[in-house]
């Protein structure tokens, strides 16, 4: 892997992170539950909520995202942490975009 890819992917997770109160950062991207995401202040919240957009784009294969609908997806998903904020925030992604994250 680039080397700046790997420090740029390191410096977002470490920051994601700080934002949501988790003790350790890569390791916890995957395990981030709702719960601490709603509880992050609204600039961490509104960070982390564009990092797992394209975070789990990026997994799914996703190379072209319509901006247009980032907004509604993101609502969408935030809803599905207040209603379930037990889940991590990649399982809240998933059940309210359906498996692949919608562009």
């Amino acid at each position: 892997m680039n080397g700046a890819i790997s420090a740029a992917r390191w410096y977002a997770c470490r920051k994601l992170a700080e934002a949501v109160g988790a003790q350790s950062f890569c390791a916890s991207v995957t395990r981030i539950r709702c719960s601490q995401l709603l509880a992050a202040d609204d600039d961490d919240r509104a960070a982390a909520t564009m990092f797992y957009y394209g975070y789990l784009a990026a997994r799914s294969g996703i190379r072209l995202i319509d901006v247009s609908r980032i907004d509604q997806n993101i609502e969408r998903v935030m809803d599905q942490c207040k209603r379930t904020p037990e889940l991590t925030v990649p399982q809240a992604y998933e059940r309210a975009l359906g498996r692949a994250l919608r562009g």
